[in-house]
């Protein structure tokens, strides 16, 4: 998801003010424009007043952990329809209990602590530079690893043969596509919102064969894995567990999207 302003805005939470010396050198070192908060509630207060691209949230921070802080901010991106966040928890348990916690909630993924620079740069990496396809165009050092990247999201093949199929039309018909998935991925969170993963699956199975069609591959993958979810009973589950796992999926594949959008947008 590429940042909107020329400065990253990144907000790191965190209980102990010592880390916070420690990674506001860091970061500052690093460019970016840097927020702080020493619990879950200041950080959803902060996210109220201001989007930030980047939040690295402890799971433990006082009587409003991170997991929870993080579905009061997922949910509030949700109602007034903005762009999420990247959210990374930072635990020093990287366990599957965690990693379920961190899924419910709508995390984007666990870190290990103690987070180096070099972790911070790999992360950034990872989730915002490689997809700034314009920036890399403009460095050859940097052309190589993000056409690799932008490979892992886009198929050029398919993309080049629908092109050759639509030909002029090819441009309107990418405008309806994104119609369409804006329009499903609503039709997954209202389902949701009535705990009915019936619809959830049938609007994954639109997704999934649209995404194919246009050579999104990793969106297509991800949406194939969450219908497969949603065709399959898991009786050690409580449903409505279930449905908070499967949110934070659609939170992701949402997240991709918008990733793998921008690649598309630069096939017209």
């Amino acid at each position: 998801m590429v940042p909107q302003q020329d400065t990253m805005r990144i907000l790191y939470v965190d209980d102990l003010v010592m880390n916070h010396a420690i990674f506001e050198s860091m970061f500052v070192h690093s460019g970016y424009d840097c927020a702080f908060a020493q619990s879950g509630e200041e950080a959803v207060g902060l996210c109220l007043k201001s989007h930030y691209d980047l939040i690295i949230m402890d799971s433990v921070t006082g009587s409003l952990d991170g997991f929870l802080a993080t579905k009061f901010i997922r949910n509030h991106e949700r109602a007034e329809l903005i762009r999420p966040s990247v959210i990374l928890g930072l635990s020093f348990d990287d366990n599957f209990v965690t990693r379920l916690k961190a899924s419910m909630s709508g995390m984007n993924a666990v870190i290990r602590k103690p987070m180096t620079m070099s972790m911070l740069k790999k992360i950034i990496n990872r989730w915002f530079e490689p997809e700034d396809a314009e920036a890399a165009a403009m460095d050859p050092l940097k052309t190589d690893y993000a056409n690799s990247y932008a490979r892992q999201f886009l198929d050029e093949q398919a993309v080049l043969s629908l092109k050759e199929i639509l030909k002029e039309k090819y441009p309107t018909t990418l405008d309806l596509f994104k119609q369409d998935i804006k329009k499903y991925v609503e039709q997954a969170y209202d389902a949701l919102d009535g705990y009915d993963l019936k619809k959830v699956y049938d609007s994954m199975h639109t997704i999934k064969s649209a995404s194919m069609q246009v050579g999104l591959i990793k969106v297509h993958e991800l949406a194939a894995q969450l219908e497969s979810i949603c065709a399959n009973d898991h009786p050690d589950i409580e449903h409505s567990m279930m449905c908070d796992i499967v949110r934070a999926q659609v939170d992701h594949i949402q997240h991709v999207y918008s990733l793998s959008e921008r690649l598309l947008e630069q096939t017209k």
